[in-house]
């Protein structure tokens, strides 16, 4: 089997999927860079939540470069025609329709990014089991003590409608004062369940190392992995899936509102970014054939 382990993936986004979201999240002119940078960084965040010993970064190396090399082949492929269709959706009018698609085509890219990592990520937890359980828990606490000294819900709140803002504006450009109320509203009345999912990222974690303590089974390991990479809401309790279901249907809402607001030059400009970015995803799939498997 192949490897091609880009880092434990436990992290709260998932690190096996962080190349995508490089791809996906940055705007088309930054897609090059980031893509080129991807390997340096995922192998960094690998030694260090795996705890690599020397003599395992020449394999690491290798993984992180031959996952990498899987989601150009296959992934961005399909992402880029997924660009395409959303511009197609975008200059059509079909604001319903590419907000959908945004959401449900982008989960099913996630969720590829993501399968392409469990086996080598069980591969990697059950070889020295003992001292990724040190790594993984230290890292693990790491993340608990940020999270603890989070700010109150009213800033958090504040902080996304921020992110929510400049991330439109990087599409769309600069936002009119009823667009940007529209993004206010969201943020301060979406009840995102942040405490709720905290606590099942705990559980998770806690299940990950006992894992590792009871018996490192590889086969039990990528079990796992797969049920809670692939299936993000298995062994959630029923609220929480609710809320965040609630959460999402909202941001929907809201982006479906926001685009019957857009102006011709907004509406043009969006067509465009994501026509370049299905260009970039285009090199980027030809670079890797050209480099075979």
């Amino acid at each position: 089997m192949v490897r091609i382990k880009a880092g434990p993936g436990l992290r709260r986004r998932g690190l096996l999927a962080l190349a995508l979201l490089v791809a996906l999240t940055c705007a088309c002119s930054r897609l090059s860079i980031g893509w080129r940078l991807a390997p340096y960084w995922l192998k960094h965040e690998a030694v260090r939540w795996l705890d690599a010993g020397v003599d395992e970064r020449g394999a690491l190396d290798r993984d992180v470069d031959a996952y990498l090399h899987r989601l150009a082949l296959t992934l961005a492929p399909q992402a880029a025609g997924w660009s395409r269709h959303l511009a197609k959706l975008v200059a059509a009018g079909r604001d319903k329709e590419a907000v959908d698609s945004l959401f449900d085509g982008g989960i099913l890219l996630w969720r590829g990014a993501k399968e392409l990592g469990v086996d080598p990520a069980a591969d990697w937890l059950a070889r020295r089991p003992q001292e990724r359980a040190k790594a993984l828990r230290r890292q693990f606490d790491k993340e608990l003590r940020r999270d603890q000294g989070r700010p109150a819900f009213s800033k958090e709140a504040a902080d996304r409608a921020k992110r929510l803002r400049e991330g439109l504006a990087d599409w769309i450009g600069d936002l009119r004062e009823e667009q940007q109320d529209l993004v206010v509203d969201f943020a301060a009345h979406a009840a995102y369940p942040d405490e709720a999912m905290a606590a099942d990222r705990r559980a998770r974690e806690q299940a990950i190392l006992a894992a590792l303590a009871a018996s490192a089974d590889r086969r039990a390991l990528g079990d796992l992995l797969r049920r809670w990479w692939l299936d993000p809401e298995a062994d959630r309790k029923k609220a929480c899936v609710k809320a965040v279901q609630e959460y999402r249907l909202g941001l929907r809402a809201t982006l479906c509102r926001l685009a019957g607001t857009l102006s011709a030059a907004q509406r043009d400009r969006l067509v465009r970014r994501l026509n370049a970015l299905a260009q970039d995803l285009d090199a980027i799939s030809r670079r890797a054939t050209l480099e075979g498997d």
